[in-house]
């Protein structure tokens, strides 16, 4: 059988890489420092507008743009009130002492502007005669450039340029239907930083010819010391249709542009939105982006109304609208390129660039065989296959919908017929409505019920309560059993801002109804219905079989939420929660909903509650009789940062009192593909890469997952799989990093983790632990 590798499509960088380095080192002078604090302080304080202090002071980024391979600013010193910028050794002293000018210009500009301002906030300071001493620090050494990663961005961009990429060398399906060599050119803007971007290719998508380009994303990043670039390797996709139409209905505060010189690509962004003059929405300039515009016009004769223009008329060939998901148009191609391309991308910078060592592929880690999983191939219930963690036996499915639907007959269709379960094994229909689910683990008795509701589901009114529409909701449904788990199915015609959902979402969680809803707008079919049954199931801990664990172990996680820390604990036969900040108790996954009102006050609340919400979470641990597994989910920190608060003190005292202790991640900002006789290979697989941390590739993900993330991707064609050139579904199979603490060795527990990504829904394979899932799924109710 042949064997699967994981390959990481990064580069360690060597010596002979370093010393490539031509850049010199300039500093403005110390001179400047408390003008530039001056400016700082008074722009935020005072006029409320930091962004003019980026325009003034961060006038080096706009400069980067205009020479990306050739003047870098070091990011960090802005803070300190330090202009330090690097030049490549290229530029002529004329040149640089350009940039200076320019710095000095800029300041005085402001100054001349808000001279009495400046002078009553602070009248210490000479605002007069304002010069720059530029010191010349000579050229970056090794350490240097270690310290300096922007710099080994653009010394990897810097040996690309000049030289086109052949792309296209493998059959399968891709955007290129003959393989073709594409130019690249450099790109700076203050979303990406340093970046290249190919040429625009034209594509076949829905029918129509569209615009897109590959870019290349140098991320440098250190790991045990070493330097390491992983290129993550994309596409932009160009609105090429009515620039106009696609904005004037978008939802995104800014839009990126493409402006193309034959040389450089620049992204100044635009946005539309009223004018103050007129009122009318009119396409803008950016006001953080002027100066980069005020550039354009100078050096490049590209003005911003050359640029609006277009947006109206398309008329300008080297001016694009980059695509953005928040704009009208509903084809979306994903930012994901198919395996082959990559390879090539990959290999051509292998061949080209001097002084990066390849990284060695990873041989699959052959665990037992996964088994179990309680979904088939086509997403249907495997009941044999399932874990129950809950203690009702007892559920009711209310079908709430208007007049006329026909969702609670199709709701008993979709369950009798088989689009649920499996050939129906194990499901006894006993009566009309009424059904039993046998179970792995226990037998259920699931009855469903029909709810014709008018004024229950109709449009929020003004100043009206939950209680208020509770009322109306119990009208038709009568009051629940205490003997039964009740759910909800609910059909809503109009899912939009101004609807009813939240209003009925919060007022059924209070009354301890656990809710999905279906948007009939686009019509109620068997593939939602289903969706929203398995979601329910899900919610209330049907789970996979081969999660099982001993029947004296926990798992325990911690996880925030906005402001919010939850812990939670799962067992074989319950889930349960704990919101410190509420509760000294948990309660079962069933039983939450009734507080989440009282959550939601708190969400907006900045707490500083982390440090006593760990020390309960661990004295829980302690406390805890059986044998303790913690699984921590680092995901991406800006969602759980109360991670940040576990320093090494805390780790070890967590490992010192259970049985194992893992953190979660997703891979990051690198580019991996797994392989079979070197051709991209899919299907879900675990790989020790260390001792102790391990890479779990999922099933496929959910249609359209957006995820800051490394990602397997599988292509389906909407054309017959015909290779035509873009493609439009796709399905993710993520890239998941697992490190253990303790027992470093343990392959068992990795494969338990990776199989703790499985789910009841259509995403079978989630980016996260089923722990923290639980968690994060009770985020829609908040």
């Amino acid at each position: 059988m042949a064997k699967k590798y994981l390959r990481k499509l990064g580069f360690r960088v060597t010596d002979e890489f370093l010393e490539s380095n031509n850049f010199n080192i300039f500093n403005c002078g110390e001179e400047l420092i408390p003008i530039i604090r001056l400016i700082k302080s008074y722009t935020n304080e005072i006029l409320k507008k930091e962004w003019m202090a980026d325009n003034v002071l961060k006038l080096p980024y706009t400069l980067n743009a205009f020479n990306p391979v050739k003047l870098i600013l070091r990011e960090n010193d802005y803070d300190k009130g330090v202009l330090e910028f690097y030049c490549d050794s290229s530029l002529s002293k004329i040149e640089v002492d350009k940039i200076a000018y320019l710095i000095i210009t800029n300041i005085e500009e402001f100054i001349q502007k808000h001279r009495k301002g400046l002078e009553e906030y602070n009248p210490n300071i000479n605002l007069d005669n304002i010069s720059i001493n530029l010191q010349s620090k000579g050229m970056g050494n090794k350490k240097f450039l270690k310290d300096n990663l922007t710099l080994i961005k653009v010394l990897f961009i810097k040996q690309l340029l000049k030289k086109s990429i052949f792309i296209g060398t493998s059959k399968d399906e891709k955007y290129i239907n003959e393989g073709r060599e594409i130019a690249f050119y450099p790109l700076y803007s203050r979303q990406g930083g340093h970046i290249l971007i190919s040429e625009i290719i034209d594509i076949h998508l829905g029918g129509n010819v569209e615009h897109m380009a590959y870019y290349i994303t140098p991320n440098v990043i250190v790991e045990d010391n070493e330097i390491y670039i992983y290129p993550l390797i994309g596409i932009k996709r160009m609105v090429s249709y009515n620039r106009l139409n696609s904005i004037q209905y978008g939802t995104a505060q800014s839009y990126s542009t493409l402006v193309f010189d034959g040389k450089t690509y620049y992204s100044p962004r635009i946005a539309y939105r009223k004018s103050k003059n007129t009122e009318k929405k009119e396409i803008q300039m950016i006001s953080q982006d002027w100066k980069l515009y005020d550039y354009l016009k100078e050096f490049k004769g590209i003005t911003f109304k050359a640029i609006k223009s277009h947006m109206e008329s398309e008329d300008q060939p080297n001016i694009y609208l980059v695509y953005s998901n928040r704009l009208a148009n509903k084809h979306k191609l994903s930012s994901g390129v198919p395996s082959c391309d990559k390879l090539d991308i990959y290999n051509h910078i292998k061949a080209n660039v001097k002084g990066l060592e390849t990284i060695d592929p990873i041989k699959e880690l052959k665990c037992k065989d996964q088994g179990g999983k309680a979904l088939d191939n086509t997403d249907k219930i495997i009941l044999a296959n399932t874990l129950y963690r809950s203690k009702y036996i007892n559920i009711e499915l209310l079908v709430i919908h208007p007049p006329k639907s026909t969702l609670y007959q199709q709701t008993k269709n979709a369950i009798e017929e088989g689009k649920l379960i499996k050939n129906n094994e194990g499901l006894t229909i006993v009566d009309d409505g009424i059904y039993y689910f046998q179970m792995s683990n226990k037998g259920v008795n699931f009855s469903i019920r029909d709810v014709q509701s008018i004024t229950g589901l109709e449009i929020k009114s003004d100043n009206e309560t939950t209680k208020e529409r509770l009322k109306k909701l119990l009208k038709d449904i009568g009051e629940k059993s205490i003997n039964k788990l009740t759910l909800a199915l609910i059909e809503l015609e109009n899912m939009g801002k101004y609807d009813a959902k939240s209003i009925i979402r919060n007022s059924l969680d209070e009354y301890g109804i656990i809710n999905q809803f279906i948007d009939s707008k686009t019509g109620v079919n068997v593939n939602k219905i289903v969706s929203g049954l398995k979601d329910l199931l899900n919610d209330v801990g049907v789970g996979n079989l081969n999660q099982l664990i001993d029947n004296n172990e926990v798992i325990y996680t911690l996880y925030k939420i906005s402001n919010i820390n939850f812990i939670c604990r799962l067992s074989n036969d319950s889930i349960q929660f704990k919101i410190p900040i509420l509760n000294d108790s948990y309660l079962d996954v069933t039983e939450i909903y009734p507080i989440l009102p009282s959550v939601k006050d708190k969400m907006s609340v900045k707490s500083d509650s982390d440090s006593i919400d760990i020390n309960k979470f661990i004295q829980d641990v302690k406390n805890e009789k059986r044998d303790v597994i913690v699984i921590l989910e680092k995901g991406d920190t800006e969602y759980n940062d109360i991670v940040n608060k576990i320093d090494d003190v805390i780790e070890r005292e967590i490992t010192s009192c259970v049985k194992e202790y893992i953190t979660t991640n997703l891979l990051g900002h690198q580019e991996i593909i797994q392989t079979i006789e070197n051709k991209p290979s899919l299907g879900s697989g675990i790989y020790k890469v260390k001792k102790g941390v391990y890479i779990s590739i999922g099933d496929k993900g959910k249609d359209r997952t957006s995820v800051e993330a490394s990602k397997i991707r599988m292509w389906i064609n909407n054309h017959e799989r015909k290779s035509i050139g873009a493609t439009i579904s796709y399905k993710d199979r993520i890239a998941y990093e697992i490190t253990i603490h303790k027992n470093q060795e343990n392959d068992f527990i990795c494969e338990l983790v990776h199989k703790l990504r499985l789910v009841l829904t259509t995403h079978s394979h989630i980016n996260r632990c089923i722990t923290t899932d639980y968690i994060w799924g009770l985020n829609k109710h908040l």
